[in-house]
C-alpha cells in the first residue's frame, strides 16, 4: 500500500488558501454551477411533461401544448450548454493560475535547498513533482469542487422532483444508495493504490529519461 499524506488537512488548507486569491472569480464558478445544475434538474421533469400532451383517452395529441415544451427544452440544453462552457472557461483560467503559483513557488524553494538535496535526489523525480503532480493538483481541485457541488445539488433536486411525482418510487431507488456507496468506496480504495504507484512509476521513468537519455553524452564521456 502506498504511504499515507503526512498531513493531508493541512496541505488542502493551503491549497484552499491559494484559491482564495481568487475568490471573486470562485463564487462566479459556484454561481454557474448551481445555475446549471438547477436546469439539468428541469430537463427530465419538462421531457417528462412533454408526454402529457398525448391524450390517452382520445388518442389526440396536443400540438401546440407539445411545441411549448420543446422550445422550453431547447432553451434549457441551450442555457446548460452555455453555464457549462462559462464554467469550464472560468475554472481553466483559475487552474492555470494555480498552477504559475504553485510551480513559482516550487521553484524558489529549490533555490533555497542544500547541494546535498539535489544529490540524494533524482533529477527525474524533482522534474516530475513540478511537472505532472502540480498538474494533477490543479486538476482534481478544479474538478472536484465543481463536480462535487454539482453531484450534491443533483442528488438533492432529483431526490425532491422524484417525491413530488412519486413517494413509492423514489423509496425504491433510494434502496440502492446504499449499494452504490459501498461499491463507490471499494472502487476508490483499490485505485488509490494504483494511483499512487502510478505516480511512484512516473517519476523513476523520468529519471531515468533526465539521467540516462538527456545526459548521455556525460554518460559516454564517464564510460
Amino acid at each position: 500500500p502506498t504511504a499515507k499524506p503526512k498531513n493531508f488537512q493541512g496541505t488542502f488548507l493551503r491549497i484552499l488558501q491559494l484559491y482564495s486569491r481568487w475568490r471573486s472569480k470562485m463564487v462566479l464558478t459556484i454561481t454557474l454551477v448551481t445555475m446549471s445544475t438547477a436546469v439539468s434538474i428541469s430537463v427530465p421533469y419538462y421531457m417528462g411533461k412533454s408526454f402529457d400532451a398525448f391524450d390517452l383517452q382520445t388518442h389526440n395529441l396536443n400540438t401546440q401544448l407539445l411545441l411549448n415544451y420543446l422550445v422550453i427544452l431547447l432553451s434549457l440544453y441551450f442555457c446548460n450548454w452555455l453555464l457549462m462552457t462559462s464554467n469550464g472557461i472560468l475554472m481553466a483560467k483559475i487552474s492555470q493560475n494555480l498552477v504559475y503559483v504553485l510551480r513559482q513557488e516550487f521553484f524558489e524553494k529549490m533555490q533555497k535547498l542544500p547541494l546535498l538535496f539535489f544529490d540524494t535526489h533524482s533529477q527525474g523525480d524533482t522534474m516530475s513533482r513540478i511537472t505532472n503532480d502540480i498538474d494533477n493538483i490543479s486538476t482534481n481541485i478544479s474538478q472536484t469542487i465543481a463536480e462535487f457541488l454539482s453531484s450534491v445539488l443533483s442528488i438533492l433536486g432529483a431526490v425532491a422532483i422524484m417525491y413530488s411525482l412519486s413517494k413509492e418510487l423514489t423509496l425504491i431507488v433510494l434502496l440502492a444508495v446504499p449499494l452504490v456507496t459501498g461499491l463507490t468506496k471499494l472502487l476508490a480504495s483499490k485505485s488509490r493504490i494504483h494511483f499512487g504507484q502510478q505516480q511512484k512509476n512516473l517519476g523513476i521513468l523520468n529519471g531515468i529519461i533526465e539521467e540516462n537519455i538527456t545526459g548521455l553524452k556525460l554518460v559516454k564521456a564517464f564510460n
